[in-house]
């Protein structure tokens, strides 16, 4: 019997929001919630093991593992492969460190685009646990003044860099 190798790629990021624990979950719980950071046709199940998330414009998803108030995973279903985790640390009563690690087969071919949708993703969810407009619309930047730590206001800024 021959082993079959599998690769393997994890694109890791982090981020401290500027909200308390609730409020950074509370945007995974609800379609409402989904709809602000994720994709505004987002529609979801239940929260829960086995809750389905679907979007129209980004990757659609199974939740596959809730853990307390500490940990979200879930399976892509749709556009990318995969499994995002989701860790969230409590670093003071007003701030949460985010912690996300995607893995997954095509990571590696496609890390930078992958790393420009997680980048806008997690300064959606800061902005919107923060209580203000997200900053990544349909694939772009919408703001004047671009969030700490991003540099590029769309996919091919981002691509033409990396």
């Amino acid at each position: 019997m021959s082993k079959k190798s599998v690769s393997c790629a994890t694109l890791h990021f982090e981020k401290t929001i500027n909200a308390p624990l609730t409020r950074c979950l509370a945007p995974f719980r609800t379609t409402r919630g989904m709809a602000r950071w994720w994709d505004p046709a987002s529609r979801l199940s239940k929260f829960g093991v086995g809750g389905l998330v679907t979007a129209a414009d980004l990757p659609s998803f199974e939740i596959v593992a809730v853990v307390g108030r500490q940990l979200i995973a879930h399976r892509f279903t749709s556009k990318i492969d995969g499994v995002a985790i989701w860790s969230f640390v409590p670093t003071t009563r007003s701030k949460t460190r985010i912690v996300l690690d995607h893995i997954a087969d095509d990571n590696t071919a496609e890390a930078a685009g992958r790393t420009f949708y997680w980048q806008g993703l997690m300064e959606n969810l800061a902005a919107v646990a923060e209580k203000r407009p997200v900053p990544f619309v349909k694939g772009a930047f919408s703001g004047k003044t671009l969030p700490k730590g991003i540099r590029h206001r769309t996919m091919d800024e981002f691509a033409r860099d990396w």
